[in-house]
């Protein structure tokens, strides 16, 4: 499952604003072609004006003419006008008149009037005076029944001599065809006009509503990212804490339990590393539709963190239901699952913390839960654990820690004691392990189990070891004789592929024997990357620094590890030991650990020795190299060099018979 199970959910309406613009600029091409139809009557009236004014002054000058006025020559007009106007296609009718207003001749009638019949008529809607004063006025008029043409003009044209008028014509164009025309070409220019708007308008208002409406889903796919895991498609925990929040906000008087369970992937790093992260992917959405599926529709599944789960469970009457509900949960989730040929059955832990006796803050529940959850992992994974407040103490604790050591660093609250190494043999002081300590100013005496997982964790160790280990080869390099130093090193020191050189540099530096110098590891080095280690430990070699492997007897204890690694020394668990004087077999395996380590030619060192009894049954078979209380705690180096000087090994060492015993 990806991001595009988000993008299903995504409601894809268009955007009120590109509609908007879009719609505005429709009315406005609306607007605009009703502007142009206005314009386009307008433009048609005044060219058939223009027309008709030409046209009439052609029959005003002919009407002077035939009736002798502006000095023409004079015709009967009853003979020739009504063949010019038979003749026209454009006139249809026309009247003289003299200044005063009254007819003298109308083509109409094709008669002149009598002198009885003259009648000073002043047309309607004519400006008599202004036709006397010398301007031609011209009336566009159109009927859609009755004798006159559908469209004409009615114009009237003054006849001037001398800046007096003489008479007026008034001549009846008939227009339709011209009209007709005009209107053909502009209506052809206004679907012309109609499709370049539409071209204008509808292709960039389409554009700019269709870049509104991504922009919208892009928004809209931006929030829901924002809001929800990419991956599974989960709400992520910034969704979850608010959504918890608003549930506790409607639980305030407590009537019901509103529960969050922190589901957590055991040993998800591992899947990650050994599988690759598309099968870690593949685990983590197949767990989340489980998820999904098993609880109910009032409940709030999300992916918190990396290989983490939450659910919110509202409506629950007691934590020993919420309880149930988390078996389930593990249940499903535990399931097996098949990714990429692969087979995993995963181990599932869970924290429960509960609304309102755990807290009424949401952030505050999850970090409960999530503590449970981290408890339930450290005790026994694939387990359940409800939150209670000694976790909490022990994790703000750990805090504390986490948070005062790179500070402890700088202000030399580290120091390196040395556990010494006796050859039981002799009694003498043969060898030393460097441990850390942390005088921490307020807590006292921090052991190195309480804070190296945590400097593991944080990447700290690196900083830390690099420390160590100068340290200890700086002050070995003092002691008054040649003895070797262990040193500890993590699986973590060893991740940057350059554990070789830093050491050859600290060897350079100090100036200490690399023959002196021991590197310990553990089974965990090997285990979670077997060439590289290999390859890193065969360089230390090469620089002529001894490797041990550290607790022996403990983990998975591989024997084809001892042939394959180039081990010079065993380091046998102070677990075994302590069991040596109750079951015998512990004394048979430590034997075959000592004679095995004989015929690979290394060296065995027990460690954990504190008692007499067990220094002697370590003798009786064989294991000639101890270190434990029982000969001495870990020493300061000044101690452990006053100790070479003076060839002591420890106050308690004198009058020790072991030694004889195991030479003998």
């Amino acid at each position: 499952m990806t991001a595009n199970y988000g993008f299903e959910h995504v409601i894809k309406t268009f955007s009120k604003r590109g509609l908007t613009v879009t719609l505005s600029l429709v009315l406005f091409a609306i607007a605009a072609i009703a502007a142009g139809i206005g314009t386009s009557q307008r433009m048609k009236n005044a060219l058939l004006k223009q027309d008709a004014l030409e046209t009439a002054h052609v029959w005003s000058d002919y009407v002077a003419k035939s009736y002798g006025l502006g000095g023409q020559d004079t015709s009967d007009p009853s003979e020739e006008l009504p063949k010019v106007s038979k003749n026209s296609e454009e006139d249809f009718r026309y009247r003289l008149r003299d200044p005063d207003g009254t007819l003298i001749y109308d083509s109409g009638t094709n008669q002149n009037s009598t002198l009885s019949e003259r009648e000073t008529i002043e047309p309607e809607g004519v400006g008599w005076t202004q036709l006397l004063s010398g301007e031609a006025l011209v009336r566009i008029l159109r009927e859609s029944v009755g004798e006159p043409p559908p469209t004409y003009a009615d114009v009237f044209v003054p006849i001037i001599e001398d800046g007096k008028a003489l008479g007026v014509v008034e001549v009846n164009i008939n227009q339709t065809l011209k009209a007709d025309r005009f209107d053909r070409v502009f209506r052809v220019t206004a679907l012309v006009t109609v499709a370049l708007v539409i071209l204008g308008v509808g292709i960039p208002g389409g554009l700019l509503w269709h870049n509104a409406n991504e922009r919208r889903l892009v928004e809209q796919q931006v929030d829901y990212l924002d809001q929800h895991d990419s991956l599974t498609g989960l709400v992520n925990r910034k969704t979850v804490t608010p959504r918890l929040a608003a549930l506790l906000a409607g639980n305030e008087d407590g009537t019901h339990e509103v529960g969050v369970l922190s589901i957590g992937i055991d040993g998800f790093k591992s899947i990650n590393d050994s599988l690759g992260h598309r099968v870690g992917d593949m685990l983590l959405t197949e767990i989340a539709e489980r998820l999904r599926t098993a609880t109910r529709e009032s409940d709030i599944v999300g992916r918190v963190t990396g290989d983490e789960f939450a659910v919110i469970a509202p409506g629950f009457k007691h934590v020993d239901e919420l309880v149930e509900f988390a078996v389930e949960l593990r249940a499903l989730a535990s399931k097996p699952f098949e990714a990429k040929e692969n087979f995993l059955s995963p181990s599932i832990s869970i924290g429960v913390a509960v609304s309102p006796q755990d807290g009424t803050d949401a952030e505050l529940l999850i970090k409960r839960a999530t503590v449970a959850q981290n408890w339930a992992k450290n005790e026994k994974q694939g387990s359940i654990r409800v939150f209670d407040k000694k976790m909490d103490a022990a994790v703000n604790h750990r805090f504390k820690l986490e948070m005062d050591m790179r500070r402890a660093l700088e202000n030399g609250e580290f120091r390196v004691l040395y556990q010494p190494q006796i050859d039981l043999r002799t009694g003498d002081l043969v060898g030393s392990e460097a441990l850390v300590r942390w005088e921490h100013p307020e807590l006292g005496l921090v052991t190195p189990d309480r804070f190296i997982p945590i400097a593991e964790r944080t990447g700290f160790i690196h900083e830390l070891g690099i420390w160590i280990l100068k340290k200890a080869c700086e002050e070995a390099a003092a002691w008054p004789k040649p003895i070797s130093v262990a040193v500890n090193l993590s699986p973590a020191q060893f991740a940057n592929g350059s554990t070789d050189s830093l050491i050859s540099d600290v060897l350079a530096k100090t100036g200490l024997d690399p023959s002196r110098l021991e590197v310990e590891i553990t089974e965990g080095l090997i285990i979670n990357d077997t060439q590289e280690a290999l390859n890193a430990l065969h360089k230390l070699r090469a620089l002529g620094v001894s490797v041990a492997m550290d607790d022996f007897g403990t983990g998975y204890s591989s024997l084809s590890y001892l042939t394959l690694f180039p081990y010079t020394k065993l380091k046998i668990d102070r677990s075994l030991l302590s069991r040596i004087d109750e079951d015998p077999n512990v004394a048979a395996v430590i034997r075959s650990m000592v004679d095995l380590g004989k015929s690979l030619d290394m060296k065995v060192v027990c460690e954990g020795v504190e008692t007499y009894a067990q220094a002697a049954s370590l003798a009786q078979v064989g294991c000639g190299l101890v270190q434990g209380y029982l000969f001495a705690r870990p020493l300061s180096c000044e101690e452990l060099a006053e100790n070479l000087r003076d060839d002591l090994v420890s106050p308690r060492i004198e009058g020790f018979e072991v030694a004889e015993t195991a030479a003998a």
